[in-house]
């Protein structure tokens, strides 16, 4: 046409005239190739190729070996052509306002290039290898959706850009990343791709967290995350089992995941400057094995149903453990636990506690909700009183409150039918409550060491009874329905005080006890008792 002739007669002007200056301007001319005449002007210095309709630029590029600086804004370039990189003079160029959905492998190869513009482009991530451009020195980026590097990292210029992008480059190389203090605001996911990493270190950042996928660096050894906003490490890092160093000085930690438990090769974790409670601090301080330990017995919860954390001198009870409420078996013997918190309620599957050689001064009332409790063991405590909810424990078959400082028990004991033993020694008791009667199931109780005077007559009804250990009380006397316990072998009293049953009688043992008072009891109704031959050494008070 008409128009396409004029066009062409213009293009051919401007390249006359751009063979004397160098420059050729040709913007606007509606082309949707690049002009095969172009191939020949070598000494082109500039060349502008603005608001045409070019897809790609064609092999006749190739031919521009003193080209300076580029322009090819406003086209529809979607990549550019393999000859683009024997322009290796080129030290500017222009790209903005294409459909370049990747930078193409051609620009990281002009080594010389120091412009480059790629402003309103389809980009969402910067290849590393540009890191390794060595003379570029600005890039226009705007107006692109780049993910990688992260918004943080683009907002502090082209020399931190690629300051960044050398790192992750240097560092795949090296499998070594070394991204220290770019203001970066979450572990990069393309940190995350370095699969054969084996050290990382991110150290002086605003990181708050480290994103699930860090749980693809299962080669990592070495993980630095000091002077950031850590608030916590997330549970995926039990996937890098062959950490041997954590680095996570100066965050804002209150908690050690227990999933380093897992960790077998671990040697090396600080955690100092971080605000943590679990574990506590007497633990942290004991070091990585104490540590180790005490993450341990949260992290086996989940397979074995136990947990326990004795002697590890904790001042506080691990209520970490109260989120599995599968727990069955807990151990805090032997630390210096002083209150028994409220959040232990939500055990509801416990069947074993352990709170042995503490400083507990009380039992929580939240206790009465571990309904499924069978043994309860508090010797070697503080305890001055035991809590009346103690009944709620029907299924409870073990009780052990030995070295306390108990004066009495509370009639509710009565209601657990199902206590098989209980264990009282070295207490303050001066009485059992006659509510005693009511363990029908018991068939061990031991008191040794008390202050019992008399036991009530309900001892009686303890007809399972098999073991009877007094030892150590000033009893002056044993009620005569003592008799009625046919299972009874073994009970064992001082007899110094004793006036009933005599001394005599008490010093032949269990079975001449029970044949005295058995004897006693019966006259009541028969009216007859024969006592020959017992080796009575005076008359009987009692008669």
């Amino acid at each position: 046409t008409e128009a396409d002739g004029a066009s062409v007669m213009e293009s051919l002007q401007r390249m006359f005239q751009a063979k004397k200056s160098g420059f050729l301007d040709l913007s606007g001319m509606g082309l949707s190739l690049l002009p095969p005449e172009v191939e020949t002007m070598s000494s082109l210095t500039q060349l502008a190729l603005d608001h045409n309709l070019l897809i790609e630029l064609t092999p006749h590029i190739a031919g521009l070996h003193s080209l300076v600086r580029l322009s090819v804004c406003h086209n529809q370039l979607t990549k550019l052509h393999p000859s683009f990189v024997l322009l290796t003079a080129l030290r500017e160029l222009s790209l903005s306002h294409n459909e370049l959905s990747i930078v193409p492998e051609e620009i990281i190869d002009l080594t010389g290039l120091k412009k480059l513009a790629l402003d309103h482009n389809l980009l969402t991530e910067l290849p590393p290898a540009m890191g390794t451009m060595p003379l570029l020195r600005s890039m226009k980026l705007h107006s692109n959706d780049i993910k990688s590097p992260p918004k943080e990292v683009n907002l502090q210029g082209t020399t931190v850009q690629l300051n960044y992008l050398k790192a992750l480059h240097d560092g795949k190389r090296a499998e070594r990343v070394v991204i220290d203090s770019f203001d970066l605001l979450e572990l990069p996911r393309e940190v995350c791709r370095l699969t054969a990493l084996v050290s990382l270190s991110l150290n002086d950042n605003q990181v708050r967290m480290l994103t699930p996928e860090v749980s693809h660096l299962t080669n990592l050894r070495e993980l630095k995350a000091a002077g950031n906003q850590l608030i916590q490490l997330p549970p995926e890092i039990e996937a890098l089992a062959s950490l041997v160093t954590i680095d996570v000085r100066n965050n804002q930690l209150n908690a050690i995941p227990c999933e380093l438990a897992s960790m077998s090769g671990l040697r090396k974790l600080d955690v100092g400057g971080n605000p943590i409670n679990s574990p506590p601090p007497n633990v942290i301080e004991a070091g990585i094995d104490v540590i180790l330990e005490y993450l341990t017995q949260i992290y086996i919860i989940r397979t074995t149903k136990k947990a326990d954390f004795g002697g590890l001198k904790l001042p506080f009870f691990p209520t970490e453990v109260c989120v599995h409420v599968e727990l069955q078996d807990l151990s805090v013997a032997d630390n210096q636990i002083s209150t028994m918190p409220g959040a232990i309620q939500s055990l509801i599957n416990l069947t074993n506690l352990n709170f042995d050689s503490n400083r507990l001064t009380s039992i929580h009332a939240a206790i009465r909700q571990l309904g499924a409790l069978r043994q309860l063991s508090i010797e070697h405590n503080r305890l001055e009183t035991l809590i009346p909810v103690i009944g709620k424990l029907t299924d409870l078959r073990i009780l052990k409150l030995s070295d306390n400082k108990l004066k009495a028990l509370p009639a509710t004991i009565g209601t657990l039918g199902a206590l098989r033993e209980i264990h009282l020694s070295n207490n303050l008791l001066e009485s059992l409550p006659a509510a005693i009667g009511g363990l029908t199931s018991l068939n061990t109780l031991i008191c040794l060491d008390n202050r019992l005077e008399a036991l009530p007559a309900e001892v009686g009804y303890v007809t399972n009874l098999t073991q009877l250990n007094l030892t150590g009380n000033p009893l002056n006397a044993l009620p005569l329905e003592i008799g009625n316990l046919e299972l009874l072998r073994v009970m064992t009293l001082d007899e110094s005080n004793l006036q009933t049953p005599p001394r005599e009688i008490v010093m032949k043992g269990t079975t001449a006890i029970m044949d005295y008072l058995r004897k006693v009891a019966k006259s009541k109704q028969s009216r007859a008792l024969d006592l020959s031959c017992v080796g009575l050494w005076s008359f009987p008070p009692e008669l």
